[in-house]
Order: structure tokens, then sequence, then C-alpha cells
């Protein structure tokens, strides 16, 4: 059930609903190779500058939504990401001023279609899938998040722990890929 217009003293079941994606962003990007165990476990050696790429906005949904399988592949991947708002434009912003422009945190499975992806330097074909972008189900804003660079992360496929990570471990944290990110473009606020 999708429920537009519900006033403040209506009340839903959790489980009578369908929760959409948190927000819907003007710009979805994403850094490559950030985690030292990810570099560490593909051989690769970790980046002298961030690795941005970009999604398509096409590929937000909801946590809960399908994902398409392409029948182009069948070598679909997925890893769980701690996902950045912006709340504002800005741009130029200096890394310790990154944190005033965040309106919070949500979490995104950035789902990847490998074989597509290494056909280019822009890892671009391998992302931009459509659906290939949960999103949620929760925005939690900074003060209720804490500090995001202590954060762990685990991604469960039918129960089963798949992914054990921790934002400790990124290469670059939140407030320099922000940072890094508005001095080549302006961030648009969240939709």
């Amino acid at each position: 059930m999708i429920v537009n217009n519900v006033s403040a003293s209506e009340r839903y079941a959790l489980d009578e609903i369908r929760l959409l994606a948190p927000v819907l962003p003007r710009k979805f990007l994403a850094i490559g190779l950030d985690y030292g165990d990810h570099i560490a476990e593909s051989g690769m050696e970790a980046p002298q500058f961030p690795v941005f790429f970009n999604k398509q906005v096409t590929c937000v949904v909801g946590h809960d939504d399908d994902v398409h399988m392409p029948r182009v592949s069948n070598l679909l991947d997925y890893e769980g990401e701690l996902a950045i708002v912006i709340g504002t434009h800005c741009r130029h912003v200096p890394e310790h001023r990154a944190h005033e422009v965040i309106a919070g945190y949500t979490i995104t499975n950035d789902v990847s279609v490998r074989d597509w992806q290494i056909r280019t330097p822009t890892m671009t074909m391998g992302k931009l899938f459509d659906t290939h972008g949960p999103l949620g189900p929760w925005l939690v804003t900074a003060d209720e998040l804490g500090d995001p660079h202590d954060l762990g992360l685990k991604t469960y496929v039918n129960d089963e722990l798949r992914q054990n990570g921790d934002t400790r471990e990124m290469i670059y944290n939140c407030y320099q890929q922000v940072a890094h990110l508005s001095q080549a473009s302006r961030s648009s606020r969240a939709t």
C-alpha cells in the first residue's frame, strides 16, 4: 500500500505499507576502491585520489524492492555501503566544514554487473543498471548517527552474513569525500 496525504493521527503497521527510498537524489555518486580490505582482496593498490563513479538516478529503489537481474549477464554482485546525503547546495567545501552540508546518512546496496563493469575504465556500464541502487529504509541525521567513521557495515543474503566491514577502514573518510567532490561538482540538495 502506498499512502499519500496521511494525517498525523493516522497509523499503519509497518507490514501494511511499502517504504520507498528515503531520498530521490539528483546525483548518485559513489566511491570505488575506498576500503583497505577490499583493495587488498582485489590485489590492487590504494588510489592516490578518491575514485568516483556515477550511478544513474534510475537505479534508486526502496530497500525492500526487487533488483533487476539483467538478461545480459549473470555476474550480479552487491556491496552494502554507507550513503551520504547532501542537504544544501554547496561548492568548494573545506574538509573541516563538510559535516555542515550533510543532511544525513542512509544505507545503499551498490549492485554491480561485474563483467560490464570491467569493460570500461570508468566502471559506469556495470553500475548504471536500473534498480541497482536500493536505498534505506531510513535517513538518519548526523546527531542520531554519531561518528560516521566508526560504523559496522554488514550485508546479509537470506540470513547469511556475506559482508562484514567497518567505516574505519575507509581510505577517504566521509568529509574528505564531500570536500573532494565539491571541488568538481556543485552538490544539489536531496529531494
